[in-house]
């Protein structure tokens, strides 16, 4: 996985590349269910870069990241604040700095039978990039549960799996 800057000047310095991460939070999407965590961070990316002074966020898109497991893809501006001829990739990098919270909209699937190399390359990434957690955002089928369940006040659920990339 390799990232590619905004900034073409520091494309080649790989030493800011690598600060650039160093102690983020990084959110990805997991291509899922009604691609429930995509649209989540794109309604949160929207909203961020029309309105982040509203919540003391200034978030501005970084660059993108370029995986053999992922196919590239280019499509139209996703968001309201993109020029009408700008181009979305398949891994655009958006980053907060003084919040420390880096998102990545992964808009196509991994390759059919390489999401193993895929979530290897990416741990690799974040790990040299001095990544201090990762977090993915997914969906889930509610068809299995029963009805009584469905009427239960705790609507979310949710998981938190950590892992040290020390």
């Amino acid at each position: 996985m390799e990232f590619y800057p905004e900034d073409a000047a520091n494309a080649a310095d790989s030493v800011a590349s690598s600060a650039l991460f160093a102690g983020h939070t990084v959110l990805l999407p997991a291509i899922s269910n009604a691609n429930l965590g995509q649209l989540t961070l794109d309604l949160v990316l929207n909203t961020l870069l029309q309105n982040g002074e509203a919540f003391d966020v200034d978030l501005t898109r970084v660059g993108h990241l370029l995986s053999e497991e992922a196919p590239p893809i280019a499509g139209g501006a996703a968001f309201a604040t993109q020029q009408p001829h700008s181009l979305c990739l398949n891994l655009e990098v958006y980053q907060s700095k003084e919040r420390k919270i880096t998102l990545i909209q992964q808009r196509a699937p991994v390759l059919p039978g390489r999401a193993h190399a895929f979530v290897q390359e990416l741990v690799q990434w974040a790990k040299s990039n001095k990544v201090a957690t990762i977090g993915v955002v997914a969906g889930c089928d509610d068809m299995l549960r029963h009805d009584p369940n469905m009427m239960r006040l705790e609507r979310m659920n949710y998981f938190v799996l950590r892992v040290d990339f020390c």
